[in-house]
């Protein structure tokens, strides 16, 4: 199976990437360098080149105190992010389950 994962080098991202690997899992971990969430194009590209089955949307700002400091920042990538990575999914036929620890406990 082909899974992209975002937000691939938090704390999360490294556990579920060494799983999925281990169970022969193809995947693609990316993280902000590899692709920014909150650029629609960007992810777009991504999601049509790999050609996931499920992409496990890990990536947020995760920083309670950072985000009460810098709102915008955080509403473009927990909300515009997801949003972004929901739609090109939507658009490419892959699934995005809202728990990846639900997908993990199946496969």
């Amino acid at each position: 199976m082909r899974i992209l994962v975002t937000g691939a080098k938090g704390m999360l991202g490294t556990d579920l990437c060494k799983i999925l690997v281990a169970r022969g899992h193809d995947i693609e971990a990316t993280d902000i360098q590899e692709m920014d969430i909150r650029d629609f194009d960007l992810v777009r590209m991504k999601v049509r080149t790999f050609g996931p089955d499920w992409v496990l949307h890990l990536a947020a700002l995760t920083d309670v105190d950072a985000c009460e400091k810098t709102p915008d920042e955080a509403f473009k990538t927990n909300t515009l992010g997801t949003q972004n990575v929901a739609l090109a999914c939507q658009e490419y036929g892959a699934r995005m389950p809202a728990d990846a620890r639900d997908y993990v406990a199946r496969v």
